[in-house]
């Protein structure tokens, strides 16, 4: 797409549904220099005040004057595929970039006030104590606003992917052709157990995905008894350390317009909670209502906690996370959004 249907396409979501932020969906924004300069000079020759944050990678980030004009044009964070700290797991990813490089671009985001989100791959059959130390020192190194750490799998097509296929060192290979490695399991336990995300009163995915292909309750279609009960019971744990009488008074931002958050809804008033925000990244349903709310695109609310109804729960998060949001403000019901 062109940098002028680009910044078209962000004037009109401005313009016409208020967008406060955008995130660039692109693996590798940066990827062609000329069109990402092009961009950032559009938006501030049109005015367009808008923040927004992308994908991207670091060999594209060494200049200082590069990332300056993205930060003018209102560039605010970046999702950065750091993948190890390891010079040796970098080649065997094929990775193509070098630990000064991730240093050098960091320092330079950092000076600009650009938040910077680094994902890391962990647990690679290959990867050895000492590798993992290095990427734990270049994380020290870069300072990261965000830290996400993935626990390996085999996606067809990688070289390691095709080590694992003929080694025959893999514990299961799904229908799709992804291999999890042996000891896949484990390592799930080292680098998720301890996470909060992954409490046993979470929904599991495939309770979401029934959810949200449900009809939606407010049409005349309930939700299926025991479907309900899941959510209900879900919620009701999720919220049981909370101090009800703060939410009641801040109230709570609501993430989807769906089915899954109509329940939710529900759930809200008979505690008496009311709904202070509702954002939605879907255009169709922006400036409609919902709960007597008008939707809105996702934005920086001050003082709330924001309910995630959504299948897309990591994505959702990381877009909450770069526009401000600490973790203890975002509350997610799937235990699988953080393992994807």
């Amino acid at each position: 797409m062109s940098a002028e249907r680009v910044v078209a396409d962000v004037e009109h979501m401005v313009t016409y549904y208020g967008a406060k932020g955008i995130f660039f969906r692109e693996d590798h924004f940066t990827l062609y220099k000329h069109r990402t300069q092009k961009i950032c000079e559009l938006l501030l020759k049109k005015n367009i005040r808008v923040e927004w944050y992308c994908e991207t990678r670091v060999d594209q980030l060494g200049d200082p004057e590069y990332q300056a004009l993205m930060a003018r044009a209102g560039c605010r964070a970046f999702y950065i595929g750091v993948e190890s700290g390891s010079p040796r797991m970098l080649e065997l990813f094929n990775k193509g970039e070098k630990v000064e490089q991730f240093v050098r671009a960091f320092e330079i985001a950092h000076s600009l006030g650009i938040k910077t989100y680094a994902s890391l791959v962990v647990g690679t059959p290959y990867e050895t104590e000492e590798d993992l130390l290095l990427t734990e020192r270049l994380i020290d190194r870069i300072k990261p606003y965000r830290v996400g750490r993935n626990v390996y799998v085999g996606l067809p097509g990688s070289e390691i992917y095709k080590q694992l296929l003929q080694e025959g060192a893999y514990e299961y290979k799904d229908p799709t052709g992804v291999l999890y490695p042996k000891g896949y399991l484990e390592r799930v336990d080292r680098y998720y157990g301890g996470n909060n995300y992954f409490k046993p009163y979470r929904l599991d995915a495939s309770t979401v995905k029934e959810l949200l292909s449900s009809p939606s309750p407010g049409k005349g279609n309930p939700l299926a008894p025991g479907l309900r009960k899941k959510v209900r019971e879900a919620l009701s744990k999720r919220f049981c350390g909370e101090d009800l009488s703060l939410l009641r008074d801040s109230g709570v931002v609501l993430f989807g317009s769906g089915s899954l958050a109509t329940e939710i809804f529900s759930y809200l008033q008979e505690q008496g909670i009311p709904l202070r925000s509702v954002f939605d990244n879907d255009s169709k349903r922006l400036c409609t209502l919902f709960g007597g709310v008008k939707v809105e695109g996702p934005s920086l609310k001050e003082g709330v906690k924001i309910v995630v109804a959504s299948q897309w729960e990591r994505e959702i998060a990381l877009q909450l996370t770069a526009l401000g949001y600490g973790e203890e403000r975002i509350f997610l019901l799937n235990d699988k959004a953080r393992r994807r």
